[in-house]
């Protein structure tokens, strides 16, 4: 009987939580939210010169997407260079030792760059690198 709820439990996919506000080419909407692994979600600044090129950002593929933006508007993480971001190490007691956590923030007056709608660490296939090479992609 557990075997059976581990394997339903795997099948169900979290809802609810934060979805990214970003579009991307071809009227794509970035699918990524507060629950999907590796992601970090991002509110929209208060400081109105670095949201406003967050939400012109934005527009670039969402022309709908407009001021005054909602409090649980959201961008992730994927949208922002690895330059952007501060990295900190905290050291985690266990039980048996210690292990180093590297927390990763946002630097104030980050802008998005990226229009991409993958993570940055997902694998590409072999067939996709073959059709990147011959420039079908």
């Amino acid at each position: 009987m557990k075997t059976r709820n581990i394997a339903m439990e795997s099948k169900m996919k979290k809802r609810g939580g934060r979805y990214c506000v970003a579009g991307a080419p071809n009227k794509q909407s970035c699918q990524n939210t507060s629950y999907t692994d590796g992601i970090r979600m991002h509110q929209f600044p208060t400081d109105p010169v670095v949201r406003a090129k967050w939400v012109k950002f934005v527009q670039r593929h969402r022309a709908d997407f407009k001021e005054p933006v909602s409090k649980s508007a959201a961008l992730c993480s994927v949208h922002f260079e690895e330059s952007c971001y501060t990295s900190t190490s905290q050291i985690a007691s266990q039980l048996e030792g210690y292990k180093e956590k590297v927390k990763k923030i946002l630097k104030k007056g980050s802008v998005p760059t990226r229009d991409t709608i993958f993570p940055a660490f997902s694998e590409i296939s072999e067939r996709s690198k073959r059709q990147v090479k011959c420039g079908v992609v």
